[in-house]
């Protein structure tokens, strides 16, 4: 009889022993699976909030070269071609007007006027004039004095006024904000680029 009891108490004592085993293998599982989650979970937040990071700063640089762009072309309405470079001479009317603005081809609102010119030798056109401030609204219906010639190295017509000076430092200074304009513009090429030569790299290969 003192036997029996001796192997239950044994049995009891083992199981015992089992029951504690597997509950330390349990805690040390779920100390593991803890482990494992506070070394990784925030890894994929912080790439999650570095992309979305990304497109404030795409469009902090996408406002830059649009203002300064159009800075670039407000301040060079304020300075014309050279009209002593002119190759020929005429007499525009000026016939009609729209106002355009407030942005576009700079801030602010401007002229684009249409004119019949008659150039010195009989030849009649006529010519809409999108620059800014070259022709405006109250000349409609009179006859002004333009010159025609050729941009920078023959590139391009371009038209000038006497009203309307060559100002070398207004010039200068809208190259300035061109280039200001144009270094971002090229970070953000190269971005898309980029972007692009990625995208092409992850697509899957059938």
């Amino acid at each position: 009889m003192s036997d029996d009891r001796e192997r239950i108490r044994q049995i009891q004592d083992r199981l015992a022993d089992l029951q504690r085993d597997n509950q330390a293998s349990d805690s040390q599982a779920l100390s593991n699976r803890a482990d494992h989650r506070s070394t990784v979970s925030p890894v994929a937040p912080a790439r999650q909030r570095g992309k979305r990071h990304g497109w404030p700063f795409i469009l902090c640089l996408l406002v830059i070269v649009f203002v300064f762009g159009e800075l670039a072309l407000t301040v060079q309405g304020y300075s014309g071609s050279d009209f002593n470079d002119a190759t020929r001479v005429g007499h525009a009317t000026v016939v009609s007007c729209k106002r355009r603005g407030p942005i576009g081809l700079g801030f602010g609102y401007w002229d684009q006027c249409a004119a019949d010119i008659r150039w010195d030798g009989g030849f009649t056109q006529r010519h809409t004039f999108n620059r800014r401030n070259f022709l405006h609204a109250d000349e409609v219906g009179q006859t002004v004095t333009v010159g025609q010639g050729t941009g920078f190295r023959g590139g391009g017509t371009t038209y000038s006024r006497p009203e309307l000076p060559h100002r070398p430092l207004v010039v200068a200074a809208g190259v300035i904000l061109a280039i200001t304009a144009g270094i971002p513009a090229l970070f953000l090429l190269a971005t898309l680029l980029f972007a692009v030569r990625d995208g092409i790299r992850r697509r899957p290969r059938h």
